[in-house]
């Protein structure tokens, strides 16, 4: 990335009370530090289920063959909050903390007691609207890129039924022992290795903890899952993976030194990163459609479905999956930093 150490001395000359965490010891604890409470939490949460009785119990749609603790992604919360406040060095906005208790709230009481669908609809625009009316400026990934001739007035509405999208499509996507966490772990690494590049280390915090956690988790989720994130985690990590997306790109559209071009391009690896879990809900659902079935079903037709029942066994489809997601990845980095590949894409587009 041009100019970064010109954009580092830049801030240090507006504010003279910026400081560069050039110790990596402290992201490395961060992240230590995230994965031992995470690990910590699991236990714990496994006997909340017990006592509960709050179990994934197996059916003819289902991979699992026993029972199954849920509401692991109680236990990544408990870790981000925890770790926040032992290492919590950059401010996040109180906003952001509300939309995610919310949303989260909503996932423990579906997890424990099941709530319609509806109403998880509603938690879901809720946490959307609160981030969209909150400071995010959704105009910068409209203005000057493909999707510039959508109106003002649709752009707000658009981004929550993104938002309320992805999080399904993540929800969807966590099937097998390992998948959605493993994905998770794989795009906020990425995101939080774009955060810390280009100083935004309030996000690269929240990406680094999320990272840590996510692999306390998958401790306990790699197959045979002694417990799975459930709704509490599906829904708050989906939620979380965009809403991180949103905001790197907007930092990154307001760094000195770089193009318009620059700037807009890297909504290709917004789009890697977020590509995977979209791609098989969009799939599923044109699938059912044709085959006149009701597309918001449960069925065994997920790409890890599909993978599993060729013959490929559980581990081998999850990194399967995993190397897909970040082949994705890589091709919207690549876009985005190959400057004659993100010109020829830019003409295509145009020509479109």
């Amino acid at each position: 990335m041009p100019g970064l150490t010109c954009l580092i001395k830049k801030k240090e000359m507006m504010n003279p009370g910026y400081q560069i965490p050039s110790d990596n010891i402290f992201w490395l604890l961060l992240l230590g530090i995230s994965f031992v409470f995470s690990v910590l939490s699991m236990p714990l949460i496994i006997r909340i289920n017990k006592h509960f009785n709050c179990f994934d119990v197996p059916n003819e749609r289902k991979i699992h063959k026993t029972k199954t603790a849920t509401m692991g992604g109680l236990g990544i919360l408990i870790s981000l909050l925890l770790t926040y406040a032992v290492v919590g060095k950059y401010s996040l906005s109180g906003y952001f903390w509300i939309s995610l208790l919310t949303l989260s709230s909503a996932g423990i009481y579906d997890d424990i007691f099941n709530l319609r669908w509806h109403k998880k609809l509603i938690f879901q625009f809720a946490a959307a609207v609160l981030f969209i009316v909150t400071g995010f400026n959704y105009s910068l990934l409209f203005d000057h890129t493909m999707f510039s001739f959508i109106p003002d007035f649709l752009q707000p509405a658009l981004i929550a039924i993104l938002i309320v999208l992805y999080i399904n499509a993540f929800n969807l996507i966590d099937g097998m022992d390992g998948l959605a966490g493993g994905i998770a772990t794989i795009n906020f690494l990425v995101f939080g290795i774009f955060n810390y590049h280009f100083g935004n280390f309030s996000m690269a915090w929240l990406c680094f903890a999320l990272t840590g956690a996510l692999i306390g988790f998958l401790v306990f989720n790699t197959h045979p899952a002694k417990i799975f994130m459930g709704d509490t985690g599906s829904m708050s990590i989906g939620f979380l993976l965009i809403v991180v997306s949103f905001y790197t790109f907007q930092f990154h559209y307001h760094l000195p030194d770089i193009s318009i071009h620059e700037k807009t391009m890297f909504l290709w690896v917004i789009i890697g990163i977020l590509f995977l879990p979209f791609a098989d809900a969009t799939r599923v659902f044109i699938t059912r459609i044709l085959k006149h079935k009701v597309p918001y079903l449960p069925a065994k037709d997920h790409i890890h479905h599909l993978i599993h029942q060729a013959g490929l066994s559980h581990r081998d489809t999850v990194l399967l999956l995993y190397g897909i997601n970040l082949l994705f990845v890589l091709t919207g980095i690549i876009i985005y930093l190959n400057k004659p590949i993100s010109f020829m894409v830019s003409v295509l587009l145009l020509k479109m």
